[in-house]
Order: structure tokens, then sequence, then C-alpha cells
């Protein structure tokens, strides 16, 4: 065959792939956040989380994302401190969210946990798969606890998603800023 005579079945074969591959929105396309579902917020009297549940868009799978937020009681300048994405749309962790003092409030969901000292105004970040170097063989799946002291004291129980037995315990002094192994 020909260069002249197989150019029209090759153009053909690409303009239908291409096509696809728009309609399907994949590759092209990258997750991002939908219509909100849901939002709910709480506050202790100093600062407020509010949390918002999004149906994600564009992915290969349904999912929704969860977008955690603070700001000061009076303010509508709310801060994102937290996103986090979910294949299994739980909904909002309520539970997941703890006051522990004036200024002290902690969040967690999946393998993110994420504290503040300073009434929402700042957020440490911790993250199960950079922070454990056994997290990513998925031993221990997921939070499934954090208990906080207001001196900063605690325990995080981690489980895996399919072994609801099986559990490790993490423990912390410092509100979580480092986490060992009990």
């Amino acid at each position: 065959m020909t260069l002249e005579r197989s150019t029209p079945i090759i153009v053909v074969f690409i303009t239908c792939a291409l096509g696809l591959t728009v309609a399907c929105g994949f590759p092209f396309s990258r997750p991002h956040p939908g219509k909100i579902l849901n939002e709910w917020s709480t506050g202790n009297g100093v600062f407020k989380i509010r949390v918002i549940e999004r149906e994600e868009e564009g992915g290969a799978f349904r999912a929704a994302m969860y977008l955690f937020q603070s700001a000061s009681v009076e303010a509508e300048d709310w801060q994102d401190f937290l996103t986090v994405r979910d294949e299994e749309m739980p909904g909002i962790p309520q539970n997941q969210i703890t006051f522990v003092g004036p200024e002290i409030a902690y969040v967690f969901m999946q393998r993110s946990y994420s504290i503040t000292t300073d009434a929402g105004k700042s957020w440490l970040l911790w993250e199960g798969e950079k922070q454990l170097p056994d997290w990513a063989s998925a031993e221990y799946g997921v939070i499934r606890v954090v208990a906080l002291n207001a001196d900063g004291s605690g325990t995080m129980t981690l489980g895996p998603a399919y072994e609801p037995e099986t559990k490790a315990k993490l423990s912390t002094s410092d509100y979580g800023r480092s986490w060992h192994m009990q």
C-alpha cells in the first residue's frame, strides 16, 4: 500500500480516536470540582470550619472532592486548608472535625490530618503517604480515629480499608506535628 492510499485511512483513524477521546473527556480533561452536593460548618465562638462537598467532574471514576476551609467567627473570608478526594463519596465527615480549645482544632479524612493552634490562621498538614515510609503498602489504609488533648498529646489509629480488625496506633506530644508508632 502506498502512502497516498494509506493517508485517508490514517486521517480517518486519527479523527475517530480524537473524537472519542474528546467526547469521553479523557485524557484532555483533568478532574476538577463540579456542582456542590452539600455544605456544612461548625464553630467554637472564636473561629469556624466549613466543609464543601462537590461532585468531581472530568475524572475517570465518580468521586467527590471535600474542601475544608476556616475563618474567624465574624469574617466571611474563608481560607482553604485541605482538599480530599474520595471515590466512596461518604458525605461530609462531621465527626472528624474537633475543636480542642479556643484556638485549637483538627480535622482528618482518608490519609490526611490537619491541625491549627492559632484559631485557623495557619494549618499544619500531615499526609500519611509522605510521613510514614510503609504507608504505601496499604497495611494501614486510612486514619480511623484521632484523639487529641489540649496539652498536645494524643493518638491516631490507622486501619486498613478492607481489614477493620487490623490496626496500628501512633502517638504525638506536639499536636500532631510529628507522630510515632506506639
